[in-house]
């Protein structure tokens, strides 16, 4: 019997090691199943047939097209799509080891992110979207614009100013 009978009659099988139908007929009659290991079908339909299957392994479809269908997925090991458009669908996501979009675009899409590790826009910019940010590591500006923006900043480590522009 074909295996889109076989399917229906018994909807629990698993059929991963001899599957020969169509990924799409698949998923529509078993959308719990795990294909990551031999999935043909492009995950565009996959996503939409299977919206909670965990796709990270071998997803080939755009990340934009992706964050739509499935929007809790993790995707930080093998995102393709602007950092800005993942920002906007997935505020919570932990970017910090692949970021590639400016950090000011970031801290406005996602202001609770810690962004530490990436930072290339300048601390002005930065601290004025993200007023409780720790960037005693790698701050860039001048302490003096820096403590106008962020008056409770600790800055002892690595002040440059002088101590009249900083009181």
């Amino acid at each position: 019997m074909s295996k889109s009978e076989l399917t229906q009659h018994s909807s629990q099988l698993d059929i991963r090691k001899f599957c020969r139908m169509l990924m799409s007929e698949l998923a529509r009659h078993l959308p719990r199943l795990d294909i990551r290991d031999f999935c043909r079908m492009p995950m565009s339909e996959l996503a939409r047939n299977s919206s909670k299957l965990d796709i990270r392994d071998f997803c080939r479809m755009s990340m934009s097209e992706l964050a739509r269908h499935l929007p809790q997925l993790d995707i930080r090991d093998f995102c393709r799509m602007s950092i800005s458009e993942l920002a906007r669908r997935l505020p919570q996501l932990d970017i910090r080891d692949f970021c590639q979009m400016s950090t000011s675009e970031l801290a406005r899409h996602s202001s609770q992110l810690d962004i530490r590790e990436l930072c290339e826009m300048s601390m002005t910019k930065l601290a004025r979207h993200l007023s409780q940010l720790d960037i005693r590591g790698f701050c860039r500006m001048s302490l003096s614009e820096l403590a106008r923006h962020s008056p409770q900043l600790d800055i002892l480590d690595f002040c440059r100013m002088s101590m009249s522009e900083l009181v």
